[in-house]
């Protein structure tokens, strides 16, 4: 669990959370309390599970909690009560005292940081990969219909994600459905997760132009999940 977080990206950082990532390390971040969408690290990158501040109900994010592309799911985090390091120097009686309440996405990642080794104690097999999508995909959807920058893939469900397997995530993200390229080259980009995830294959077919419907294979088998914003 990493509760800490700037604006500016840091080569260092990122090399070091590839790394723990390469190894099989779930990564989990906390996404930011100043409000707005602005860049959040390590939150937003792509090796780690962003955590977004949600109000005590759960439907929506918290007033000053940061979001954007790099959210992946949400947790409650308000008035939680927890211990804290006394202040003998400041006469002020709450700054003598161990415990007090207090918010903020730093609270809100280690709850889904908890589910993730929740689900390593149940499958040591799984990958950071899986771990990511069967908490996503067993999030409570809050906010607009589907995956969106404000609560992410919604409210974490930690009884869904360790009661069972869910269907993995096989989309094309680029081009988009119905959509067209400019240029000779088109990018494909996309997501292949699941939790018993074996490899995945891309083919391709020229569409209405071919009567016959034939497809051609232009990847695979690929054996590492692949995952997309």
């Amino acid at each position: 669990n990493l509760s800490f977080g700037r604006t500016r990206s840091s080569p260092l950082l990122q090399e070091a959370l590839r790394y723990a990532g390469g190894k099989g390390t779930v990564l989990v971040a906390s996404g930011g309390n100043v409000g707005g969408d602005a860049p959040h690290y390590p939150s937003d990158y792509l090796e780690v599970i962003g955590v977004v501040w949600l109000a005590n109900d759960g439907l929506s994010r918290a007033s000053v909690a940061q979001h954007g592309p790099g959210i992946a799911i949400g947790a409650p985090a308000s008035s939680v009560l927890t211990t804290r390091l006394p202040n003998p120097e400041d006469p002020r009686p709450f700054q003598t005292q161990l415990y007090s309440r207090v918010g903020g996405s730093s609270l809100a990642a280690p709850q889904v940081a908890a589910a993730a080794a929740l689900l390593r104690s149940i499958d040591r097999s799984l990958s950071p990969e899986s771990i990511r999508d069967i908490l996503t995909a067993t999030a409570c959807d809050v906010g607009a219909d589907g995956w969106d920058q404000e609560t992410g893939a919604g409210l974490l469900d930690v009884a869904a994600a360790v009661g069972g397997p869910v269907p993995g995530r096989i989309e094309i993200t680029s081009p988009r459905m119905d959509g067209g390229v400019s240029s000779l080259t088109a990018p494909i980009e996309g997501s292949a997760l699941a939790a018993d995830f074996e490899s995945y294959v891309l083919d391709v077919s020229p569409g209405h132009d071919d009567p016959e419907g034939r497809w051609v294979r232009i990847l695979g088998p690929v054996r590492d999940q692949e995952r997309r914003s």
